[in-house]
């Protein structure tokens, strides 16, 4: 009989959210760490008439979860918002923004993509890096310093632009239909629904130190937060957390459990 006690967790690895009933996976966070859970239990208190407590009895218990991912994952970011990451492998399917910025020095540009039209802005750029006030789209030829020309993909410059010391680029911005891209989107009236979480990790015996196993903590029904925060640098961290909720219409009313296959050991890498 594996009859396993004394438990020191070694690290986490990745955690699963997907559909309790039919097995589909929502998300996955692939990296994982620092993963923390709380649990805190609401109490009704019997005192005595000097307020000194006779009896606490405990009514509720709850289990808030926290974790980091290494990165931001756009799938499991969807999840928190109550959507879905959006695949698009077809021109023509979405639109998306492009801004680029150009040599002020030349008469006319190129665009790489054909643009949607009413949404092509051109806008000077000073010396101290601020902008000024963009140019209006022409309906015949540009003029000497306020209008711009557009012909297809093909922008022509206000003739004085390029005699202006002063403006150092010129910021095109504009959308294009485009192809092969994802989208996420964060509703102001969706919010995540409940998952089961899965969450890996390794552990040891502390009288078997050698001998990597890994252990599952599993959530039945757990409801993702919406608060999250994305931070764009390059050594930003994504954190996920949530609550569990009692797996109300089963027999156990579990938060939580936690499994230790004795057979489940990690392999040695060569």
């Amino acid at each position: 009989m594996f009859n396993l006690d004394g438990v020191i967790w070694d690290s986490a690895l990745h955690a699963v959210a997907d559909n309790k009933d039919t097995g589909e996976v929502y998300y996955r966070l692939p990296d994982i760490s620092d993963v923390s859970i709380d649990i805190s239990a609401d109490t009704k208190d019997s005192v005595d008439k000097d307020g000194a407590l006779i009896k606490r009895s405990y009514t509720a218990k709850a289990a808030a979860v926290t974790l980091t991912n290494t990165h931001l994952v756009l799938g499991a970011y969807a999840g928190t918002t109550g959507s879905k990451k959006i695949m698009v492998d077809t021109a023509g399917e979405t639109e998306a923004p492009k801004m680029l910025l150009v040599d002020p020095s030349k008469a006319d540009f190129d665009l790489p993509d054909e643009p949607v039209t009413g949404t092509v802005s051109v806008t000077p750029i000073y010396k101290d890096g601020g902008t000024g006030k963009s140019f209006t789209l022409s309906d015949g030829e540009a003029d000497e310093n306020t209008k711009f020309q557009l012909a297809a993909k093909k922008i022509t410059f206000p003739t004085k632009v390029k005699d202006n010391a002063e403006i150092v680029q010129l910021l095109i911005k504009y959308e294009y239909k485009c192809k092969d891209t994802v989208i996420i989107e964060n509703h102001a009236n969706k919010f995540p629904k409940t998952v089961r979480l899965t969450i890996v990790g390794l552990y040891c015996d502390p009288c078997e130190k050698d001998v990597l196993r890994l252990g599952y903590i599993v959530f039945p029904s757990f409801q993702p937060s919406p608060e999250t925060t994305i931070a764009m640098k390059n050594d930003s961290t994504f954190d996920y957390k949530g609550d569990a909720q009692s797996d109300y219409c089963a027999r156990k009313k579990r938060l939580f459990y936690m499994v230790f296959p004795k057979d489940d050991v990690q392999a040695d890498e060569d």
